[in-house]
């Protein structure tokens, strides 16, 4: 296998992770950027390679480093409310949810999680 080849499968196999870690469908992926469903399977799988202005894109949003994305760092994205706030700060600690096998536990505790760190500050 060539160096293109594993690339791309690291791309897919990223995008597939996050997309995962927020609860969403190959579906709605495809529709915030623009594509079919079958086209991110294709990038899922790193049969398709994804351009560079697209794979901006993605990275965006799905609120993540174009960096983490490409598998140029081994870090975990960055939690959703450290992105949403543009921040460059990294969280205190970031939580494996990447080991959870069950991706319907990982989506509701990936949301639980979200749903408290963005809630109003004068709810905390």
């Amino acid at each position: 296998m060539d160096r293109e080849t594993l690339i791309e499968r690291k791309i897919g196999e990223r995008l597939r992770r996050r997309r995962i870690e927020l609860g969403l469908t190959q579906e709605q992926v495809g529709q915030v950027i623009g594509v079919s469903y079958q086209q991110i399977q294709k990038f899922e799988r790193g049969a398709n390679r994804v351009s560079a202005a697209r794979l901006i894109l993605i990275a965006e949003r799905l609120r993540t480093d174009i960096q983490w994305l490409c598998g140029m760092v081994d870090l975990h994205p960055p939690s959703t409310a450290t992105a949403a706030k543009g921040s460059s700060e990294a969280a205190p600690a970031e939580l494996p949810f990447s080991q959870i096998d069950d991706p319907a536990v990982r989506a509701a505790l990936s949301g639980l999680v979200r749903a408290v760190v963005e809630r109003p500050a004068a709810a905390r």
